[in-house]
């Protein structure tokens, strides 16, 4: 139906509102040609009667003019097909090379210039590349493993092997120490110091060897090391055992500058039964003390430096009758009081009697008496001997080994305690002991043992409910394991005081007699050889940081020294200390290194000792004679400021 209606022409409506208006489908076989817009509503296809597009081409599309896109014209350098697609994903893909500043490109993606992804980039197969950069402490990963690190000072760390055909560049002497790939610490080797004058016999060679041989003052500026059966007839024609080489620091030239040797006549004269233990030196190392095993009746000897830097014979400790006795000596920095074994089984105070203390009048006081663990077999304390810790790997029932270990601290309860009192020192919680009942097992723990150098009571509350414990001791087999039964171990505990207590902090045994802190002594981790793929000798000696959160574990028969680091978060104890590093004796040219520990963690002070010639498999007793030479290597440790 054709209907007219004020010159507008509609075509199935009655009332058209343009000047062709057509309800319905249009055909036209020939061409439309329209001299303005041509306005349309909906969708339009060009090849298909459903467009779903508001232009729905189905066939080919051919622009021969300018093209916009979000009113921006598209341009090409060549006229060229464009094949981009959209799938049902939305996603958007190309058909063929796409080239980002090359007209030609050969590859799927190609692109000339700089390419910055801020997010994960996956590559399923090889990746060739002449360079690769990776900057901001970035990684390259193997499935979910982070095999390569790098740090933000550019620090580069693998965590598997590194095969190479090739490896060119040189190998730094020191040993960086990281923790999240941050420098902890930089432990930078300085002088090495061997024996200076052979021992009597040649099968009686070792600097450095026994337990305490090695020492540095508090200050830092003064190192001194012990040549059990050394000789020294350099000021004195009569050879003796017992030779202490002393050193200062030279700060403008950074090394260990020598001076004049300890010896004396006192300690025995060339006796395989008679060699020197112990050293121990005042705060700033002009004062030092020998002690010797021997069978003489002179136990310690004391000497004090004078200006000229020559050493003096100032006095001795007498014990008469026991031939065992000077093994150990601890002794206070500021010289009021010391401890000395007597004989196998007892370490006893002695106390400085004299108002110049320089004196050295030490007289043996009945204020102390330690537990009987058995032999004692290592003895050591923390920096200003408040505290120290005693060990035995035979313990007191004879007929097993039960390792066993006990620490005591200057204590009292009202936190001010007085050498003179007549009980100044008490034992911090139970005596640590092995639950062995098996005759046959040696397991050696206890054979050596350690104390954080900084372990302290704060007792500034003056109520003893409050006072704040941070000891952490450590003690082990020193190296030692038994064949099928027992590997080499090293156990560390921290102190757990028991606030709970309402009797003046201590528990009481027989006749109301104080018997210890009470508290626990809480294992937080526990070292095997076995689980670091280690060898015999592992823990030979080891040495904990200030606030015990670091032990340095000597490894000898590995020329090593493993570095870890506590992790509190960890409550399995065999994987709560993980390995930071390991200092390596091949760096410095050094064989069997780690046999021996000295630090003072405070000035930055560290020393090894080696010993090549370790077997630990039948090795039954401390070895404080070597059959070669050995050496010291002294280090200085500089600590990362941000750490």
């Amino acid at each position: 139906m054709l209907k007219k209606k004020n010159e507008k022409i509609g075509i199935g409506i009655k009332d058209p509102q343009y000047k062709l208006d057509i309800v319905g489908d249009l055909h036209v076989s020939e061409n439309i040609t329209a001299d303005s817009n041509l306005y349309v509503k909906n969708n339009v296809g060009i090849g298909t009667k459903s467009p779903s597009y508001k232009l729905d081409v189905n066939g080919d599309l051919r622009v021969s003019g300018k093209f916009y896109i979000n009113d921006k014209e598209y341009k090409e350098q060549e006229p060229q097909n464009v094949f981009w697609m959209q799938n049902s994903d939305n996603n958007i893909y190309y058909n063929s090379n796409v080239g980002i500043n090359i007209s030609n490109p050969t590859s799927d993606l190609h692109v000339v210039g700089d390419v910055y992804v801020k997010g994960n980039t996956t590559v399923t197969k090889n990746l060739n590349c002449n360079n690769i950069k990776i900057t901001d402490s970035g990684t390259l990963s193997y499935g979910k493993d982070k095999v390569i690190e790098i740090n933000s000072q550019g620090n580069f760390f693998i965590k598997k092997i590194l095969n190479c055909n090739n490896l060119t560049g040189d190998i730094p002497l020191t040993t960086s120490i990281f923790e999240n790939q941050d420098i902890y610490a930089n432990f930078i080797p300085s002088n090495k110091i061997l024996q200076l004058y052979d021992s009597f016999d040649k099968g009686y060679l070792g600097i450095g060897v026994s337990k305490n041989g090695m020492i540095f003052s508090n200050n830092g500026n003064f190192f001194a090391c012990l040549i059990p059966y050394g000789i020294d007839t350099s000021q004195n024609p009569t050879t003796f055992n017992g030779v202490v080489q002393t050193y200062i620091w030279d700060s403008l030239n950074k090394i260990w500058y020598q001076i004049a040797s300890v010896s004396t006549t006192l300690t025995g004269t060339s006796s395989k039964n008679t060699y020197s233990s112990s050293i121990e030196c005042n705060s700033n190392g002009t004062f030092l003390a020998m002690s010797t095993v021997n069978t003489s009746v002179y136990k310690v000897t004391f000497y004090l430096l004078s200006i000229d830097l020559k050493w003096s014979f100032i006095n001795y400790i007498q014990i008469t009758n026991s031939e065992n006795a000077g093994k150990f000596l601890i002794m206070e920095s500021e010289l009021s009081y010391l401890f000395l074994s007597t004989d196998e089984n007892t370490l006893s105070l002695y106390i400085n009697n004299t108002s110049n203390l320089l004196n050295a009048d030490f007289k043996k006081s009945n204020n102390f008496s330690n537990d009987n663990i058995g032999n004692i077999e290592d003895v050591q304390r923390n920096t200003n001997c408040s505290i120290f810790v005693i060990s035995s790997s035979k313990g007191a029932d004879i007929n097993y080994n039960n390792g066993s270990c006990c620490c005591y601290a200057f204590w009292s309860v009202d936190g001010n305690p007085i050498i003179t009192n007549s009980s100044p020192f008490i034992r911090i919680g139970n005596i640590i002991t092995e639950n062995n009942t098996d005759s046959s097992i040696k397991s050696y723990f206890g054979k050596k043992c350690d104390i954080s150098s900084s372990a302290s009571i704060d007792t500034s509350s003056g109520n003893y409910k409050t006072f704040k414990y941070n000891i952490v001791i450590a003690v082990g087999t020193s190296g030692l394991l038994q064949v099928n039964k027992s590997p080499a171990i090293i156990r560390i505990y921290k102190f757990i005081y028991n606030n709970d207590n309402t009797t003046s902090g201590i528990v009481y045994g027989n006749n109301n007699i104080p018997s210890y802190i009470d508290g626990e002594w809480k294992l937080i981790g526990e070292l095997k050889h076995i689980n670091y793929k280690s060898q015999i000798g592992f823990g030979c000696d080891f040495k904990l940081n200030n606030d015990g959160t670091i032990i340095y574990v000597g490894s000898p028969n590995e020329n090593c020294v493993y570095v870890f680091k506590y992790n509190p978060d960890e409550n399995d104890v065999e994987k709560s200390w993980y390995l930071l590093n390991k200092i390596q004796g091949f760096k410095t040219g050094d064989y069997g290194l780690g046999y021996r520990i000295a630090a003072n963690f405070e000035k930055n002070n560290f020393a090894l000792t080696t010993n090549d010639n370790l077997d630990l498999i039948t090795h039954s007793k401390d070895s404080i004679s070597l059959t070669s030479p050995n050496k010291i290597r002294l280090y200085n440790i500089d600590y990362d400021n941000d750490t």
